[in-house]
């Protein structure tokens, strides 16, 4: 349950600017900046700025024909990537246990935003580095894993109405490049789960 250490009252978002979320990149990131940023969300906590989601272009309009297969006909224009999440390391603005679910709650409200400002986007891609965490908190907010490799794992989650999202599922690829596999899982299961919660 997404909420069940945090008080959504206490949580809000807006879109900020590049200035704004300046000094949390250069800390936790090392100065570097994504390319081709499109939105930069403030997460909010009492008022108090305590994160950001960074959301832009996919690098490379191969990434399309990785994720779909040919005959979908979706294009580079039609996907938002999740580039950066960031909630700060501070028990004085950030109590602890807000902590613990602000990351899938974040996620699960910036994708709801983007829906709002980017009505044409079909899906939002993200990527989780094996070595850095697993990727549960895609996991816990339904994104669909689509495989691994170069210990990168690819999640996506589908946008629209209920019938988009279901073409969107029909029409994702198996990457045989990629190893498709997760905890036991296979794609075709992991898809099955995917529609029984969305």
């Amino acid at each position: 349950m997404l909420t069940e250490f945090l008080d959504p009252k206490a949580v809000s978002f807006k879109e900020v600017r590049r200035e704004d979320v300046q000094a949390f990149v250069e800390k936790h990131y090392l100065g570097k900046y994504p390319t081709g940023a499109k939105l930069y969300l403030g997460i909010f906590y009492n008022n108090v700025m305590v994160g950001m989601i960074i959301y832009g272009s996919p690098i490379g309009p191969q990434v399309v024909n990785a994720i779909f297969k040919p005959e979908s006909k979706v294009t580079h224009q039609d996907i938002l990537e999740l580039k950066r999440l960031f909630l700060v390391d501070d028990e004085n603005i950030l109590p602890k246990d807000a902590k613990k679910n602000l990351a899938g709650y974040s996620i699960s409200k910036g994708n709801d935003f983007v829906e709002q400002k980017f009505p044409d986007t079909k899906i939002i891609v993200t990527y989780s580095d094996s070595e850095v965490h697993t990727g549960a908190v895609y996991k816990a907010t339904n994104a669909i894993y689509q495989g691994e490799a170069n210990n990168k794992k690819r999640w996506v989650y589908p946008l629209g109405s209920s019938s988009q999202k279901n073409w969107i599922k029909k029409n994702l690829k198996t990457n045989i490049d990629w190893k498709a596999v997760n905890e036991g899982l296979d794609i075709s299961n992991q898809l099955w789960k995917a529609r029984s919660i969305l």
